[in-house]
């Protein structure tokens, strides 16, 4: 008789337990133990300095991916209005605070928010970008 061979891991790269539980869902069928930031004890954050939602997934697939040495999957999302030309975009993260602030401090509204509620119902449309929604 054969033991069962454990399933390799994968890690997903998010904190996100919300996340974490649409991926689980999402991935059901694959032949991966699914694990977390959180559960391989990374606490560190890759930096994300693409310019766009892809570059900033790579980033941070190929940086977990060499803090854990584990297959890694990761995304990038963010809120695009457009009369802001889709702003914030890859910046939504950090959108709002204060200057040399850590991410989890308070933040204060920005003017170009304040500047929207002025606006018609078309030009105030926003959206979540989300890769995996497409």
């Amino acid at each position: 008789m054969y033991a069962a061979m454990p399933q390799p891991k994968l890690l997903i790269a998010t904190g996100n337990p919300g996340k974490m539980r649409e991926y689980r869902d999402l991935l059901r069928a694959v032949p991966y133990q699914l694990v977390s930031l959180s559960d391989m004890g990374i606490t560190d954050e890759v930096e994300e300095t693409g310019v766009t939602f892809y570059e900033n997934a790579a980033l941070k697939t190929s940086g977990y991916a060499a803090l854990s040495g584990l297959l890694t999957l990761a995304d990038d999302s963010g809120l695009e209005v457009d009369a802001l030309g889709g702003a914030p975009g890859v910046y939504s993260a950090r959108y709002g605070e204060l200057p040399d602030a850590p991410r989890q401090e308070t933040r204060r509204p920005r003017p170009q928010f304040q500047r929207i509620q002025f606006l018609d119902g078309r030009r105030r449309r926003e959206r979540w970008y989300d890769p995996g929604s497409d």
